[in-house]
């Protein structure tokens, strides 16, 4: 089944979920960080989606962010050492 594609983007640092938190009586809540996100997220999405999406949704998300820089040359390092299809690195 084919639909329609939707892309939006969310500016800013992505922020992960935060595990729920619990008060002394047992109820349980959200952390502020990840409902701010959340709430963030929501906002940038009703801006670019022009009307509701009925029926099945797919999603694939992609975050794009600075990685720091050993990471970058470990994953250069590690792909160079990988052997060619003629046995070469």
């Amino acid at each position: 089944m084919k639909g329609k594609t939707l892309h939006i983007t969310i500016p800013g640092e992505p922020i992960p979920k935060g595990r729920p938190r619990f008060t002394k009586q047992g109820h349980a809540y959200t952390p502020t960080r990840t409902r701010s996100f959340e709430s963030f997220v929501k906002d940038q999405a009703d801006q670019q989606i022009d009307k509701p999406m009925r029926g099945p949704v797919m999603m694939d998300v992609w975050f794009k962010f600075n990685r720091p820089g050993r990471i970058r040359y470990a994953s250069v390092n590690g792909v160079h050492s990988v052997p060619a299809a003629d046995g070469t690195t």
